[in-house]
């Protein structure tokens, strides 16, 4: 494989002295290329060492990793060890040394070769072989190592530039002075200066490949500088054109020595499948060449006219079939283009492809509206049949950077109508463009548009002053139709100099001429001075300027009514005033109000007095005036006067003596809320609310208070009135009585002599408040115990028997009284005492004895006397101390005897007697008598 060596980094010199090239210490580390797996990483210590101590050294520059890493990205290179590959980066990768190596890693041994690529001279400057016992190893002989490259790239460096000599001795003829040749934009950068004192037309360039020549015409230039794009070793010669046609051979030759670019001639360009001209650039569909090896990217390569050829793209290879590729820049409009596409390697770059060509499509011609408009800009330009649409920019005058403000998607469309946030009195610079799918053409040269100024101060206002509440403004109106209307400021009272005015209306419409100030909402103040300007306002809402400011005072009010008097008669209250002297006075109007209520008209009056019988009790009553003229304007408010109401509340009872109730009654009133109805007893102190009345036709009133009344007591009331806001002085006191409590039944008596129990019977109650009667009972304790309540008035008769388990005893005498209670439970007095006796048990029989007698034992007794005897119980014993008595029998009671039969010899026995009468009421057992009945011997 053969290498075609094109240099690009330049040493530029005179025959006598080479120039040593920018940053030409500049070292690149590359990582070391590990021999074993266990090697991968190992070199993070070294490299680093190596790097911090390179970089202390005021004499090297040391890249840093990420810009190597972009510098290899860049131009599609990898961190090899072999040097010819590092030697074909040439300075492509910004460093004059380039440090890489091996390592590998045996045991804990680290063994590592450093080589220093002299990419100048193409050429490995030393070899550095090293073998390390671990990471402190490294770490502390990596200093010693640093030191030994640095001393090996500066020596190296030292003979990289031989000097010559290659300035002529200087004389008067050398006119072209300070030439400088660079390597730049893969080509030479020729600059030079022209003595002042000589009078030149232009220079003429040669260029040759030897220093004795031949040399070839480039071009005669009339500037100070070219751009050559040509690459290879040569030799530049400058000749001086005077103007007066005379040419002077240039006495310095310039020498041109550039390394870096190999041309791989294995490589072939790509086929260029097709290629379309765009409005500003070109699209090109490219396919790699199937037998290309190493091939890792394109390179696109084009110039204008007759200039040189220039790198402009690059693209880098992938997995594509195809390539489409874009170029739309480096490009200026209405030019014609030629490119070309090569591939590159990592070695060099193929031969180029067909030459295409394209031209660009001329920048648009804009134009505007002659006159200015209100925040608008009209643009017209003239279509492009290629185009897809155009996107029009906009700047104001003073800025510098354009904004997109319309993008137009379709070409037919030529115009546009800027209304988009423009200022008022404005100048804005418009520029449009074309654009197709892929590009877009350069601005058009930019126009000026100057938009609308603000509207004109309206001519002519004048004011009428004097009206009722209101002012007229008229004026002459601006014939403009971007005249939205018309703003009137005003401000009330005084005005100066710098007083601002406030916004009152908007008038709507640039052909309205009148305005007036004031409605029946929104009146304006009576007597009041009132300043006014107004300006016009364009549909944008701007304001123009103000007009100067006039005044106008609105009628003043009528004077305030004086000498107002009140005055009580009777049940009424009189008011008189004084008259006003105005002569367009129409009516009077009264108000008054009561306590702290509001104020309330009362009439209109034409006269100058009043009488007022609309009266409110009790009421502090208050007095206004005002006066009201032909144009109803009221005048302010007279002065209060006040005056206490004649009226009053007069309580009564209506009805008094009832069951816990009394009604009361008064004159009704006005203008209240209701009445306050309040009681106490005539012992108390304290007042109490006992019932609010709400109704104002109300003027009686039953106070019935079951539990909080009492029978027979006097009670006191008073009233008063309330309304919304207050409660007026109590009235006039009054009293009165409640029904006393029942009394005792009359005609209260018993019946004597009854069987265990008494009859008792009385006159019933003809009250109908009374609901019963309490029937009393003295018990042994010598107290009356209540026995039975009644619950019907009507009952006239009780039958007292005793209680549940217990009847009343025989032959007793019994106390009681009796009472009424009403239908509240309340008891009256009780009647008086009466005493009913039960009747009596039989007597005891007296005179008992026993005799013996053959048929048994005889018993006798004195009987007695009682004809309400019915008969004698016989009791006997057969003991002779009387225990265990039985009944034997009963005799009538006329007889006084009994003979007891069943009897034996040698018993005892004991007997008692009893009589009964008629009611079976059995008298006590008489005295006892005992008999033994002696037993009889037998026979022996």
């Amino acid at each position: 494989m053969t290498y075609l060596r094109i240099l690009f980094t330049v040493l530029c010199c005179t025959l006598a002295i080479n120039a040593v090239a920018e940053n030409e210490n500049s070292v690149a580390l590359f990582n070391l290329k590990p021999i074993s797996m266990d090697a991968i990483g190992a070199d993070a210590d070294l490299l680093y060492a190596l790097e911090t101590e390179l970089d202390k050294s005021d004499k090297i520059s040391v890249m840093s990793r990420r810009d190597v890493e972009a510098a290899l990205y860049r131009i599609g290179g990898a961190q090899v060890s072999e040097t010819n590959l590092v030697v074909a980066y040439e300075q492509e990768m910004g460093a004059n040394f380039i440090i890489t190596g091996e390592i590998d890693k045996i045991g804990s041994s680290i063994q590592v070769t450093i080589k220093l690529v002299d990419i100048i001279a193409k050429d490995l400057a030393q070899i550095w072989s090293e073998t390390y016992k671990g990471r402190g190893d490294v770490l502390q002989r990596s200093k010693g190592l640093a030191k030994s490259i640095e001393e090996a790239i500066i020596l190296a460096s030292s003979t990289n530039y031989t000097s010559s000599d290659n300035n002529t001795d200087t004389n008067t003829n050398e006119y072209i002075q300070d030439i400088s040749a660079v390597a730049k934009n893969n080509g030479v950068s020729l600059s030079w200066t022209i003595d002042p004192a000589v009078s030149a037309f232009y220079t003429n360039i040669y260029r040759g490949k030897t220093e004795g020549g031949l040399f070839e015409f480039v071009a005669s230039i009339e500037e100070n500088q070219y751009q050559d794009d040509v690459q290879g070793q040569f030799f530049y010669r400058l000749d001086l054109v005077l103007d007066n046609g005379s040419e002077i051979k240039g006495l310095t030759l310039v020498q041109v020595k550039s390394i870096g670019k190999v041309v791989d001639t294995d490589l072939l360009p790509p086929t260029i499948l097709t290629s379309k001209n765009l409005l500003h650039g070109i699209k090109i569909e490219l396919v790699p060449q199937l037998n290309n090896k190493g091939v890792v990217g394109y390179n696109f390569y084009q110039k204008v006219n007759d200039e040189q050829w220039k790198k402009v793209h690059s693209i880098r290879k992938n997995n594509q079939l195809n390539y489409s590729v874009i170029l739309d820049k480096n490009f200026i409009a209405n030019s014609a283009y030629q490119l070309y596409v090569t591939a590159y390697s990592r070695i060099g770059e193929s031969e180029r492809s067909d030459i295409l060509t394209v031209r660009t499509q001329p920048s648009l011609v804009l134009t505007s509206n002659d006159q200015a408009l209100l925040r608008q800009a009209q643009l017209k330009w003239q279509g492009n049949d290629h185009a897809k649409g155009y996107n029009v920019y906009r700047k104001e005058a003073a800025d510098s950077t354009w904004q997109l403000i319309s993008k137009i998607t379709t070409k037919k469309t030529t115009s546009f109508n800027d209304t988009k946030a423009l200022k008022d009195a404005t100048e804005y610079n418009y520029a449009v463009s074309a654009f197709d799918k892929y590009t877009e053409t350069p601005k058009s040269v930019a126009i000026t548009v100057t938009t609308k100024g603000l509207p004109q101060v309206p001519q002519g206002l004048e004011i009428q002053t004097g009206s009722v509440k209101q002012v007229k403004l008229t004026w002459q109106p601006i014939e403009d139709n971007d005249i939205s209307g018309y703003v009137i400021y005003r401000k009330v009272g005084e005005f100066k100099s710098g007083d601002l005015l406030d916004e009152v209306a908007f008038i709507k419409g640039y052909q309205q001429n009148s305005y007036i100030d004031g409605t029946k909402e929104k009146p304006l103040k009576d007597g009041t001075r009132y300043f006014y300007a107004i300006a016009a306002k364009n549909v944008f809402g701007a304001r123009g300027s103000l007009t100067p400011a006039i005044n106008a005072t609105t009628k003043a009010l009528p004077t305030q009514p004086e000498q107002l008097n009140l005055n009580v008669i009777s049940d009424a209250i009189t008011i008189n005033w004084q008259n006003n002297s105005e002569s367009d006075i129409t009516h009077y109007t009264l108000y008054r109000k009561w306590n702290n209520g509001a104020w309330l008209k009362v009439a209109n009056v034409d006269g100058n007095s009043y009488q007022d019988d609309d009266l409110k009790a009790y009421a502090k009553t208050f007095y206004r005036l005002s006066v009201t003229d032909k144009d109803n304007l009221v005048s302010t408010f007279s002065e209060v006067q006040q005056i206490n109401s004649p009226l009053t509340l007069q309580l009564s009872i209506a009805q008094e003596n009832m069951l816990r109730a009394i009604t009361i009654s008064w004159n009704k009133v006005n203008h209240i809320k209701g009445y306050k109805i309040y009681r106490k007893h005539e012992r108390q102190t304290n007042w109490r609310l006992i019932k609010t009345i709400t109704s104002t036709q109300q003027n009686r009133f039953k106070d019935f208070d079951k539990k909080g009344m009492r029978e027979g007591k006097i009670y006191q009331y008073k009233i008063t009135v309330f309304d919304n806001v207050m409660e007026t002085i109590s009235s006039n006191l009054v009293a009165g009585k409640t029904k006393k409590l029942p009394e005792p039944p009359l005609d209260f008596k018993g019946k004597n002599n009854q069987v265990k129990k008494i009859t008792l019977s009385w006159r019933k109650s003809t009250d109908n408040d009374d609901s019963g009667y309490i029937i009393y009972r003295k018990n042994n304790s010598g107290t009356f115990k209540e026995i039975k309540k009644i619950s019907n008035r009507s009952t006239t008769h009780y039958k007292d028997d005793g209680e549940l388990f217990s009847s009343l005893t025989d032959g007793t005498a019994y106390s009681y009284k009796i009472a009424t209670y009403n239908r509240f439970s309340a008891v009256g007095a009780t009647s008086e005492i009466i005493e009913v006796s039960t009747k009596a048990l039989p007597e005891k029989i007296s005179g008992l004895s026993i005799e013996e007698d053959v048929s048994g034992l005889m018993l006798f007794w004195q009987p007695l006397s009682d004809t309400d005897i019915n008969i004698y119980q016989i009791y006997r014993s057969v003991n002779s101390s009387c225990s265990g008595l039985r009944k034997i029998a009963t005799v009538a009671s006329t007889s006084d005897v009994y003979m007891d039969t069943k009897v034996k010899e040698g018993k005892s026995y004991c007997y008692r007697v009893t009589a009964i009468d008629n009611d079976k009421l059995e008298g006590r057992l008489s005295p006892s008598v005992s008999f033994t009945i002696p037993a009889i011997a037998e026979d022996n």
